[in-house]
């Protein structure tokens, strides 16, 4: 209900502007002039947008999620332009831009979200390959004086024979709960996931210099060898690598992972 506040204060002003002059005057020849509450009215309306981006700022900082952080950063920066046009909105008279700033950063927000519906995986709702590309590349050209990079190659063992014997519905299941074990990790250890193809996952993870990268590695296997009710019995290789300078090129890196999990994918056999 306390959202409600501004329209329904809105509302009653105009309504009772007419008697009481509050948000607007009609003049006798049919001019509009602003009414002594219009401040006030821009006042509330803004305290609300201001304390969103606040506390979504605050969030921000304490999400732990890559994707998470990502989205409150959006939501946060969307009172910067209701601000600027709110501001020329009160010192120029006549001129009702406060509605453009507000319906624009509406429109950012919402395409941002659109955007992430187009770069998530339709199976598993997680990030797909081009959202890979796109996080790598950011990632790679950072400065990792400070942070060690480590990339995640996932490949599920005899998944094509899951399929062949017990069918795609099947296999679809396992992938989900692949998924969902991996987005278990990457809240714990605030890595980022996608979908490389396929039986193929990807996981990115930063880590502070000389720690150890195996508490991840260890979560993970420990989740992979538990039973899952309702699935069979499945098993997942993984390979891991750090990033240096002679894996700057992204298929490179991902080649070097992909060379470390068909390593643990022999000794199985």
């Amino acid at each position: 209900m306390l959202t409600f506040i501004p329209l329904i204060f809105f509302i009653g002003s105009s309504l009772l502007s007419y008697w009481t002059h509050g948000l607007f005057v009609i003049d006798q020849v049919g001019n509009y002039h602003r009414g002594k509450f219009l401040p006030f009215y821009f006042f509330i309306l803004f305290a609300y947008i201001l304390y969103l981006s606040i506390k979504a700022e605050f969030l921000s900082k304490k999400a732990k999620n890559y994707l998470y952080q990502k989205e409150y950063k959006v939501i946060a920066r969307f009172s910067f332009l209701p601000f600027i046009t709110a501001l020329i909105q009160i010192t120029v008279d006549h001129l009702l831009i406060f509605n453009l700033g507000l319906t624009y950063s509406i429109f950012i927000v919402y395409n941002y979200f659109q955007q992430n519906l187009i770069s998530l995986d339709l199976l598993t709702k997680i990030n797909n390959r081009e959202q890979l590309d796109i996080y790598l590349t950011m990632k790679m050209k950072d400065n990792h004086q400070k942070k060690d990079l480590y990339l995640f190659l996932l490949d599920i063992d005899q998944f094509k024979k899951i399929n062949d014997e017990l069918g795609h519905v099947v296999g679809d299941q396992i992938i989900l709960k692949i998924a969902d074990i991996l987005k278990q990790i990457a809240h714990l250890h605030n890595c980022f996931i996608s979908r490389y193809g396929g039986d193929e996952f990807i996981m990115v993870c930063e880590r502070d210099k000389n720690v150890e990268i195996t508490p991840i590695f260890n979560d993970l296997q420990r989740l992979f060898q538990q039973s899952y009710e309702g699935l069979p019995d499945f098993s997942v290789s993984i390979g891991y690598v750090k990033y240096d300078e002679s894996l700057n090129y992204i298929p490179k890196f991902i080649e070097k992972a992909d060379h470390y999990m068909y390593l643990n994918k022999n000794v199985k056999k």
